[in-house]
C-alpha cells in the first residue's frame, strides 16, 4: 500500500528508456549496492509490486479496489516470507 499511496516517489521504466518491453510498466528499481538500502521501505516495495500479477497491477489507480484484490491474493497464496514471494511463479489469473 506504501507504493500506492505514494505514487510520485516512484517513477516507471518508461521515464528511463523508450524500449518495448515486457516491463516497461514496472517501478523502475536503482542498483542499489548497500543490503541496508535494498531492505527500505520504497526499494523493497517497489520490488514487491512489481512482482504482482499483471490485474493486480492495472488496478493500481483506485487505492481501495486494489487494496481489496490485494488480500484476496495474499489469502488465496500463503506466502510465509518476502523470499517464498518472490520465488512465487505467477500464474495467469491466479487470484
Amino acid at each position: 500500500m506504501f507504493v500506492i499511496k505514494n505514487k510520485e516517489l516512484f517513477q516507471i521504466n518508461t521515464d528511463y528508456h523508450s524500449f518495448n518491453t515486457r516491463n516497461k510498466n514496472d517501478l523502475h528499481l536503482h542498483t542499489i549496492n548497500l543490503k541496508l538500502s535494498q531492505k527500505g521501505i520504497a526499494f523493497s516495495g517497489a520490488k514487491v509490486f512489481n512482482h504482482l500479477p499483471l490485474e493486480l497491477k492495472k488496478l493500481a489507480h483506485d487505492a481501495k479496489r486494489f487494496k481489496s484484490a490485494l488480500q484476496t491474493f495474499l489469502f488465496t497464496n500463503s506466502f510465509y516470507s518476502i523470499e517464498e514471494y518472490l520465488n512465487y511463479k505467477l500464474h495467469c489469473n491466479d487470484y
